[in-house]
Parts: structure tokens; C-alpha cells; sequence
């Protein structure tokens, strides 16, 4: 999985952000390359990048001064994170890097900012990140996390 991982990473270095959205939450999805239809497509499909980043694990975004915005700003469609992100729209990947055991994730854009997700997962969702393709290309990242021993004296 690290090398499949790494090798999708490496795929979306040198390519633009092409859209940035939160449709919820604090979901972040970013698209990279050109925008189309993906393998597939249903009719009420929309075009996205040819690299897609869904993030839902915690997450923030800075500069090498600041904290510019993060998963905790009102997202959603009445709040803030969507508008915010658009500062990645445009900003090409400059690098990549993701490594067990958690699976956090850094990408640096050419805009000097850097988009940092930090691996979990919970009862719902068992990801924190994930990268799927136009192309049919799909992987995700999931901390390696040993189970906590139950206390069943109780």
C-alpha cells in the first residue's frame, strides 16, 4: 500500500489545482488536471480533475508564518471554508509526502503554502484521505492503529 500510496502522491506533483471545494463539513476536495468526466460517468455527473484528493481526516493549511485556514472554520454551503479554499485554485503541487504509521499527509503548492491532513479515521469513515482518478484510479490512507485493549470488568 506505501508504494501504491506514494506513487498516486507522485502523480499530482507539477500539476495545477484545478477547483477546491467543501461541500460539507469540513471536507476538503481538490482537483488536479484537466477537468473531465470520469470512466463511467452517470448522467448527473460533473467534470472533475484527473487526480482527485478527498480529505476528511483533520487538516489545515499555512504559510511558513501563519495558520491561513483549517478544517475548524464553518464549511458547508453558508459557511467560510469554501471560499477560503479557493486559494489553492490555480497554485501547482510543488511536492508530496505521506508515510505509515498514520498516513499524514503534506502537499506543498507553489504559492509557499502547504496543506497538512493528519491521519484518523473513526466509526464513521474509515479513511482519512484519499486519491481517486478520472481514470478509474482509487486508494486511500488509513492510519495503522492497534485496537485498545476492551475492559469488560464493567
Amino acid at each position: 500500500m506505501e508504494q501504491q500510496l506514494k506513487h498516486a502522491l507522485s502523480e499530482i506533483v507539477g500539476l495545477r489545482c484545478a477547483q477546491a471545494q467543501n461541500p460539507y463539513g469540513s471536507t476538503l476536495i481538490l482537483d488536479f488536471g484537466t477537468m473531465t468526466l470520469p470512466q463511467g460517468a452517470l448522467p448527473h455527473e460533473k467534470a472533475r480533475g484527473w487526480r482527485r484528493l478527498t480529505v476528511y481526516a483533520p487538516w489545515r493549511v499555512e504559510s511558513a508564518h501563519e495558520v491561513l485556514f483549517d478544517w475548524n472554520v464553518d464549511g458547508g454551503a453558508k459557511g467560510m471554508l469554501g471560499s477560503l479554499a479557493q486559494a489553492l485554485t490555480g497554485t501547482e503541487v510543488v511536492a508530496t509526502s505521506t508515510a505509515p504509521p498514520a498516513w499524514d499527509l503534506v502537499v506543498d503548492f507553489s504559492s509557499k503554502v502547504r496543506l497538512l491532513v493528519f491521519g484518523d479515521f473513526n466509526d464513521d469513515r474509515d479513511a482519512a484521505w484519499f486519491i481517486t482518478g478520472t481514470d478509474g484510479m482509487s486508494i486511500s490512507a488509513r492510519p495503522l492503529a492497534r485496537p485498545l485493549p476492551r475492559d469488560d470488568s464493567a
